[in-house]
């Protein structure tokens, strides 16, 4: 019997665990939620954040792979390292373009690369974490059956 939700419904719950995979460490904080309340804003901003990534950016890439008969491992790994970099690269430049260029440690391109090292490190293993779990979902689901 044919489903036709059943390739959306797969979608969406690869997307879920790709945001929960790659916004981890901000679940780090649950914990403390006894201590100090308003620390839940810190996992769901991180999992929004994720989840809007995810959805603009890794979703339609996905499709357009899977169309073209090229959606692997190495591609969801490769993708979600692109798209884990964005965030950073975003926060990165705001920050060095806020800092007074008197005060910048070198005005090219090396010195904003070595502020930025750091953080596209970090986002870009989130990014690798969430691309490798969304293709994990989506892999192992198979047509569906009735």
């Amino acid at each position: 019997m044919y489903r036709p939700y059943s390739r959306a419904s797969t979608l969406l719950r690869a997307l879920i665990v790709a945001s929960i995979a790659a916004s981890w460490p901000a679940m780090l904080v649950l914990p403390l939620l006894l201590l100090a309340p308003s620390l839940i804003l810190i996992p769901l901003i991180a999992f929004a954040i994720a989840f809007g990534l995810g959805l603009v950016l890794g979703l339609p890439l996905y499709l357009v792979l899977e169309r073209r008969g090229s959606a692997n491992g190495w591609l969801a790994a490769l993708a979600g390292i692109g798209i884990g970099i964005v965030p950073a690269l975003i926060l990165t430049l705001i920050s060095y373009f806020q800092i007074s260029p008197e005060f910048r440690p070198q005005h090219d391109a090396a010195g904003w690369l070595a502020q930025a090292s750091g953080p596209l490190w970090i986002f870009g293993f989130l990014g690798l974490c969430g691309g490798l779990a969304f293709f994990a979902v989506v892999s192992g689901a198979g047509p569906a059956e009735g």
